[in-house]
């Protein structure tokens, strides 16, 4: 199976704090024509996500230190209500819908991953927005 590739320069926030993660995947979604922007953590991720006109997703780590994947996911739906959340955990995912932080626009990927699940999940979540809910939208 061919991992799917964007459309129209489709931006994805990534939050890892783990470098050699974060790199793995920047580089792997860039191949695949997302607009990559990477944070390493959820401050990090604040500050950057301040400087771009839009996000279409937001793919971020559970447990950073600082400012967690939750806590991430909410502050950036105070600015952007429509923003669907990929949630990457090596906990279980029952663990983390209970904090109540995962919405009906996301979805929660546990680790470890295959890379084809990765960009599958993410070309499903964003076919999933309709295209005048998104943030880059014009």
């Amino acid at each position: 199976v061919q991992p799917l590739p964007a459309r129209a320069n489709e931006t994805v926030l990534v939050v890892e704090d783990e470098a050699a993660v974060r790199r793995a995947v920047q580089r792997n979604l860039e191949r695949l024509g997302y607009r990559v922007v990477a944070a390493q953590d959820g401050e990090d991720a604040l500050r950057r996500a301040d400087e771009l006109d839009g996000i279409d997703l937001l793919l971020t780590d559970v447990v950073m230190p600082g400012i967690d994947g939750p806590t991430l996911a909410v502050q950036l739906r105070e600015r952007r209500p429509e923003l669907p959340v990929l949630f990457v955990t090596g906990y279980s995912a029952d663990r983390l819908e209970r904090t109540g932080a995962v919405g009906p626009r996301d979805r929660v990927l546990e680790k470890p991953y295959q890379l084809t699940d990765l960009t599958r999940t993410i070309r499903q979540m964003l076919e999933a927005v309709p295209r005048s809910g998104r943030e880059g939208a014009r």
